[in-house]
């Protein structure tokens, strides 16, 4: 079995990403056989050392990948749509390098996401078991880091994906990558999502580059009532009792008490979510 992970960033150097994108996609370069990373815009600061600490990431980063015309800076606005259809077809071309490239089973991952250590064995046995009975898709399921704080998960998303049987890849597919809330056990297969570790103003400045924010973000309080509309997406989470690997200890190490993640556990211990004592 040859697994591939494709993985999508912006800009490693600002709005959070670069205190996150060194640690979690090194995480992924070590559980998968290549790493397909395709950037979506032409800033590649901080690429190159992420380049030289793992020989097994191939990047990729063209114009028809990047946010914008040529010329436009990481700012620019974009509709709903267009950001849909810039996210599908840049994860379309790195599937397409990795079909192209033999590998039969390729997981979709972020910048800031990471498979802890104790789930490697779980996301490869899943992935086999999906090859075994000529399954287009297995399920991952969607854990939460803030700060020291690791939380079960409460939804899951195909994002594994059995690229055997495939004849090509369709570069204006939009994959079906919708998070879906399960019941029952979850397969093992687990990855970590550490999106919260950058302060209200850097979580402000990234979404006004969403169009189909500007409503949200008009007023000057906006930015908090944005954030507890984002407390939604960890509010039924609670703390799980696995420990940090490597990964997570370099990212809780780096937590503030200003980050988006300290005020999402404070208000998880206003509802009784997360303790007080010991976090």
């Amino acid at each position: 079995m040859k697994l591939a992970i494709v993985t999508i960033i912006g800009p490693a150097n600002k709005w959070g990403y670069e205190r996150t994108y060194f640690e979690c996609i090194g995480n992924q370069a070590q559980l998968a056989d290549r790493v397909y990373l395709v950037q979506s815009t032409p800033d590649h600061t901080g690429i190159d050392r992420l380049l030289a600490a793992h020989k097994n990431i191939t990047f990729i980063s063209e114009p028809d990948n990047w946010r914008g015309r040529v010329g436009d800076d990481d700012d620019v606005k974009l509709s709903f749509k267009s950001n849909v259809r810039l996210l599908s077809r840049n994860y379309q071309v790195g599937k397409q390098a990795a079909w192209h490239d033999g590998h039969d089973v390729i997981m979709m991952a972020s910048s800031n996401s990471y498979v802890p250590t104790w789930a490697w064995d779980g996301v490869r046995a899943v992935a086999g078991q999906m090859l075994g009975r000529g399954e287009p898709e297995a399920m991952m399921y969607h854990c939460w880091q803030l700060g020291p704080v690791l939380l079960t998960s409460t939804r899951r998303a195909p994002w594994i994906e059995n690229a055997s049987r495939w004849t090509g890849v369709n570069l204006d597919y939009t994959p079906n990558i919708k998070w879906r809330p399960f019941t029952g056990k979850p397969n093992g297969a687990y990855y970590v999502d550490a999106s919260y570790e950058l302060t209200a103003a850097e979580f402000h400045a990234n979404l006004k580059r969403f169009g189909f924010m500007d409503k949200w973000l008009a007023e000057p309080s906006s930015t908090e009532q944005v954030l507890r509309a984002y407390l939604n997406t960890v509010q039924h989470s609670q703390p799980w009792g696995r420990e940090l690997d490597a990964t997570g200890r370099a990212i809780a190490a780096a937590h503030q008490p200003d980050y988006v993640s300290a005020f999402l556990l404070n208000e998880l211990r206003k509802i009784g979510r997360v303790p007080h004592a010991g976090v």
